[in-house]
């Protein structure tokens, strides 16, 4: 069961920073991202790891779901939404807000 919980955290990780980097490219020219890779790759790390260890600590991965209901949904966008509102605060804090924010 540990491994099928470590699975899922290394899902949403990956689909995480896959998100954040999907975005980017979508709402900025894919030139500036391209040309910006290690700025935007650094936050889409960070954003990944955030996404992971809110689900870790939600428990969001404490099993592979075949079926999901409303519940669950209200999970997930609980969850999504606590992880973007951390990520946004930190790389306000850090400086780096107009870029991505």
């Amino acid at each position: 069961m540990l491994f099928v919980r470590g699975i899922a955290l290394a899902h949403d990780t990956i689909m995480g920073a896959a998100a954040l980097f999907l975005a980017l490219v979508l709402r900025l020219d894919p030139d500036r991202v391209l040309s910006n890779l290690p700025e935007y790759g650094l936050a889409t790390i960070i954003f990944g790891a955030v996404v992971g260890i809110v689900g870790f600590v939600l428990g969001m991965n404490r099993g592979v779901w075949r079926y999901a209901s409303l519940p669950d949904l209200v999970a997930i966008i609980k969850a999504a939404t606590i992880a973007v509102a951390i990520f946004i605060v930190a790389h306000f804090l850090s400086g780096g807000c107009p870029e991505v924010c």
